[in-house]
């Protein structure tokens, strides 16, 4: 957070914490107020240490926390997190077309464990599977790691699951008021009718027909692993808003030693906090030209490939068919079934463009691990797409420009953890003129690999 942004923030927030000074004690300014909570935010920090480094009482410095907490979520609420309308849930289902090939979404949910010190007189309600005591963010974010909708204070022994059935957003969920377009027509695949506007989940939600989740078990066929990997790439945004949560205010990496109240008012406050600085840095991006503007939108050339159309209610507010009490509907299952055909088909990706590319692709995802594979769109930028030759490990000959892939943002995992090689024959792979300068290949395990046929012109191995 600059000098800037606090000062906008404080000017947002001050009027809200001001208090009047009396005959008996000057008051603390609202500065130090917003500077005292932000502080236990990003750091975590004992209200001891933070007394001592602002030279006033423990009891205070609790006080201030509790009182600031709110005050920012109240003075930002309304202007970074407001209640989505139709038109909101255009966008957002526009944006993931665009960034994460994925038509028809409208948000990532999912659920964070927040750990708190077990709370007094509690029994095991915030008790939860990991063997800690928590409260449970719930939360929607945008293809822009926005959160849209956010639920805190769950009960830790509740799961994602239950949490949203217990939320008031599945309750509008389920009711049908939280103004979810009507079904629309995917450009390309007019044949298939109108889909729903869709969230996606993991394994964890209900599959219904606002919210697809993956395909279950670990030997499914070719397709549904497709599926499930497109899922993912769309659903990974709302992890990567919780890391980006976690790793700015601190806070989340501590045990939280308050009560669930001041918790859960800390967890709303950082929320908001985080909108308020991404759209700052979104906004950043624009004025630098790295984003789409807004207004591109509504170019035809660049328009969201969907097509609304008016079928009087939407399918989530008709009575569907039940298999049993703990099933999915019929219409669910058929609706997850149909984007699974079109992730085959008409939504192919031309990184995954035929049956043995998808091969070698899942295959790359499974060496790599969980949440580690998540190509950007522009991760194959520089090399030959039409004359691609794919290589025993499922690789792609480079152009005689030159790819470079470290820029381009399909790798760079080396240096998180060690990527182990070994027994990958890589023959045949020609990366000629290839920059891999920035790769990490230090903790890289390259033995019994088969480098015969490599064209190393051009690369930078230094480490």
């Amino acid at each position: 957070m600059t000098r800037d942004h606090f000062d906008e923030l404080l000017g947002k927030v001050g009027p809200l914490i001001t208090r009047a000074d009396t005959g008996m004690r000057l008051a603390i300014g609202p500065a130090e107020r917003l500077a005292i909570c932000l502080r236990y935010l990003a750091t975590g920090d004992s209200y001891r240490t933070i007394a001592f480094s602002y030279r006033v009482g423990r009891s205070t410095v609790s006080g201030i926390i509790w009182e600031v907490a709110r005050a920012i979520w109240t003075a930002l609420i309304e202007e970074t997190m407001p209640v989505p309308t139709t038109e909101d849930w255009r966008e957002i289902a526009a944006v993931f077309q665009e960034r994460w090939q994925f038509p028809n979404c409208i948000g990532a949910i999912d659920g964070k464990h927040v750990v708190l010190q077990s709370p007094a007189n509690s029994g095991s309600l915030f008790f939860n599977y990991k063997s800690t005591y928590s409260l449970v963010l719930l939360a929607v974010v945008d293809a822009n790691y926005l959160f849209r909708v956010v639920d805190v204070g769950g009960y830790g022994r509740s799961s994602d699951s239950g949490t949203l059935r217990n939320s008031a957003f599945g309750e509008g969920l389920r009711d049908g008021t939280l103004g979810i377009p009507v079904d629309a027509i995917i450009t390309g695949a007019e044949e298939r009718g109108p889909l729903p506007f869709v969230f996606v989940g993991d394994e964890a939600f209900p599959l219904t027909t606002n919210l697809l989740r993956p395909f279950p078990g670990r030997q499914v066929p070719l397709q549904r692993r497709v599926y499930n990997y497109r899922l993912s790439r769309a659903r990974l945004v709302v992890e990567c808003a919780f890391g980006i949560l976690s790793a700015r205010w601190r806070m989340y990496r501590r045990v939280i030693a308050t009560s669930p109240e001041v918790a859960e008012a800390c967890v709303k406050a950082t929320c908001v906090l985080h909108n308020f600085l991404r759209i700052k840095s979104l906004e950043k991006e624009r004025r630098r030209g790295t984003q789409r503007e807004p207004e591109d939108l509504d170019d035809p050339d660049s328009a969201p490939p969907v097509a609304p159309v008016d079928l009087g209610p939407p399918e989530s507010l008709r009575n569907a068919p039940r298999l049993g009490s703990n099933n999915a509907s019929r219409r669910a299952i058929e609706l997850r079934e149909t984007f699974c055909s079109y992730f085959n088909e008409e939504g192919t990706v031309y990184w995954c463009a035929t049956e043995s590319d998808c091969s070698a692709l899942l295959r790359l995802a499974s060496w790599l691990g969980p949440g580690c594979w998540r190509p950007g769109p522009g991760w194959l930028a520089g090399l030959d797409r039409p004359g691609r030759d794919r290589a025993a490990g499922g690789g792609y000959r480079a152009a005689a420009s030159g790819g470079d892939l470290a820029a381009a943002g399909g790798w760079g995992q080396a240096a998180a953890g060690g990527w182990d090689l070994g027994d990958c024959d890589l023959a045949g792979w020609d990366l000629g003129d290839c920059d891999l300068a920035g790769w990490d290949l230090g903790d890289c395990d390259l033995g019994d690999c088969d480098l015969a046929g490599w064209d190393l012109a051009g690369w930078e191995l230094a480490g």
